[in-house]
Parts: C-alpha cells; structure tokens; sequence
C-alpha cells in the first residue's frame, strides 16, 4: 500500500478524483487539469515558488505563470497530485521542456520502430 504524504492527498486521490486509466487520452487529461485538486495545488506552488525555477538556476529572475510535473503524470499518474513533483516555471521554460520531451518521444518511437529521419529530400 502507498503511503500519502497527507490525508488530504490521500481523500483527493482515492475518493475525489475519479480513476483516469489513460494519461494519453487529451479527455483525461483535460478532465484532471480542470479538477478543484489539481489548481488549488497548481494555486499552492505557485504561491510556494513564484518563480521560475530554471530561470533562477541560469542566474535571472521571471515570474512563474506555469506548473510543470518534474516526472510526467503519462510516466508516473501517482505523482500526478505530489507537489514534490512539482516546479513553478514561466512560460517560455515550460515550453522548451514540452518541447524537449515530445522530440525524445519522437526519437524513441523512430528508434524503435527503425524508422531514418529524412534529411535530403530527392528531386
């Protein structure tokens, strides 16, 4: 059995949040990302981390306006609702983080399937 950081965690995932089975479904997704759980916890990081957590590595200071799931909920749904997995980052961070992990999954699903990305089209 999982062990819940807290109670309200624990009420939220196993009786509040209807079971989603399918993260890649955009239904699902839409569905938890309009739930009260996730932004009062989205509303609680922010106030947490209000700034972007990237930014302030590099050495600048940008206010957060997204909240990013360090571990993405597709890979891991449990930690979908841990504000550990959690990072406050502003808009353009959040973007070159999406962006970054769509083009891997592209890799890994070309690798796997052995598909050569097309570099010079013939004429």
């Amino acid at each position: 059995m999982l062990k819940f950081k807290s109670m309200w965690l624990f009420l939220y995932i196993n009786i509040y949040m209807k079971p989603i089975t399918d993260w890649t479904d955009d239904t699902q997704r839409h569905r938890f990302y309009n739930s009260k759980a996730w932004k009062d916890l989205r509303t609680l990081q922010l106030s947490n981390e209000p700034l972007c957590r990237t930014c302030m590595r590099n050495g600048t200071y940008k206010q957060a306006v997204d909240v990013d799931h360090i571990i993405d909920i597709v890979v891991d749904p449990l930690l979908r609702l841990e504000i550990s997995n959690l990072q406050s980052l502003c808009r353009n961070c959040h973007s070159q983080k999406t962006y970054k992990s769509v083009q891997s999954k592209i890799e890994e699903s070309r690798e796997k399937r052995k598909i050569k990305p097309v570099t010079k089209w013939k004429t």
